[in-house]
Parts: C-alpha cells; sequence; structure tokens
C-alpha cells in the first residue's frame, strides 16, 4: 500500500513521473519507473500555523517544473477552529500561499475567507479563488 496511514494524501513520483490522490482504505497502484513517496499526509501538521491539521485535500495541480499546488481544508484539534488554504510544494518543501483568516496583502483590515481552487503556470504563479 502506498499510503500506510490510511489517511489521502498527496504522492509524487520522485522523477515528477506522476501525481495522484492516494485514497483512504483503498490501495492504489501506478506504473512509473521511479520511487513514490507522500508530499503530505491527512493529519499532518500545516506550516507556519500553531496547531492546525490537514483534514480534506483537493485536487492538486502540477507544472513543468514539478511544483505542485493544492487546496486543502484544516483544522485545530484542540479548539475545533477550521479553516481553509492553498499551498505549494516546490523542491519537496510544503509551503501555504494563503489562508483563512490571514490578511489581505495592500488592503489593511481586510483577509481571505478561503483560498481554494488552485492554478499554476510553468512559471510557478499560482492563482485561486478567494
Amino acid at each position: 500500500m502506498l499510503n500506510d496511514r490510511k489517511y489521502y494524501g498527496l504522492v509524487r513520483a520522485a522523477r515528477r513521473c506522476a501525481v495522484l490522490i492516494v485514497l483512504s482504505m483503498c490501495v492504489s497502484y501506478i506504473h512509473v519507473k521511479a520511487d513514490i513517496f507522500p508530499l503530505m499526509l491527512l493529519g499532518d501538521a500545516v506550516p507556519n500555523t500553531a496547531n492546525f491539521r490537514f483534514t480534506t485535500v483537493s485536487q492538486p495541480v502540477v507544472n513543468s517544473s514539478g511544483t505542485v499546488a493544492f487546496g486543502a481544508s484544516f483544522v485545530d484539534p484542540a479548539t475545533g477552529a477550521t479553516g481553509y488554504g492553498t499551498f505549494e510544494i516546490a523542491g519537496g518543501k510544503l509551503t501555504p500561499v494563503a489562508l483563512s483568516g490571514q490578511p489581505l496583502p495592500d488592503a489593511p483590515g481586510s483577509y481571505f475567507g478561503a483560498a481554494f481552487s488552485p492554478s499554476i503556470n510553468d512559471a510557478g504563479d499560482i492563482v485561486f479563488l478567494a
């Protein structure tokens, strides 16, 4: 099984061969000539947040350099607070692009309500609905 934690997760072939969603409680197979390893799993910590954990992941998009963008929801298990964000994985590093409640750039006093449905071009620019 690709994902022994039995969570949804994003996985990537080591040589940019494939990106897919691994389904919980299912065995998924792909045919590539590279090792496959998880980039993030449900339950993992959301980077740059106090205590948020991933709960769902949307369909990822990938550019020609192998940079991945995706939307995901998250929860703080201690408080029950929830949110949604757009994330980037570049060079194996997971980074939030925009998160619910994050201040909008150049708009003092305004905040993202959600950030979803990302798209990415070959230059690595990510756009999303907010």
